[in-house]
């Protein structure tokens, strides 16, 4: 009998937790985000950002102007909300820098084929979507403020960064 109470209480427990890990997106780093937006039917994607200071921000944390900047500027929380922003919700892809999915949302359930062929079903499945150059603007500026001593010019930046499937 106490065996039935035990199971009545574990199964539904168990569909909660399944249940809410589905609907949990969670981050997969660029080398999955890769496996697709490296050709260029996908406008070489992974090699712009590779190719771009995003992938190397995290690097820039333990040159000399970062010391100069901060006490372990790769430990300061600061340094890292903008340099490794998934630092802190994902630890193993800290070194990516400015990752994929630091703009465009943890990736878990949205990478799927059947869905990345359809913006909108990724969209409805946690692709972040920009919807015009100033809210992707408002993103950028969250960490680019003029700081550092760099003035920001974001339509240069954009064009440095602009990945766009050819065709969409």
């Amino acid at each position: 009998m106490k065996k039935k109470k035990i199971a009545a209480f574990l199964l539904p427990a168990a569909c909660i937790v399944f249940v809410l890990a589905a609907q949990s997106p969670t981050y997969v780093g660029s080398k999955a985000c890769g496996l697709c937006h490296k050709t260029k039917s996908q406008g070489l994607q992974l090699q712009i950002w590779e190719e771009s200071g995003h992938s190397r921000s995290w690097v820039a944390l333990s040159g000399e102007s970062a010391r100069l900047m901060a006490d372990d500027a790769a430990r300061n929380a600061a340094c890292l909300s903008c340099h490794a922003p998934l630092s802190e919700k994902e630890p193993r892809f800290k070194e990516e820098g400015v990752t994929c999915e630091a703009c465009h949302g943890p990736g878990s359930v949205y990478k799927s084929i059947r869905f990345m062929n359809d913006r909108e079903e990724a969209a409805k499945n946690g692709l972040i979507v920009y919807k015009d150059a100033e809210a992707i603007k408002s993103l950028c500026l969250k960490c680019h403020k003029d700081g550092h001593g760099i003035v920001f010019d974001f339509e240069a930046a954009l064009a440095k960064i602009r990945h766009p499937v050819p065709n969409r």
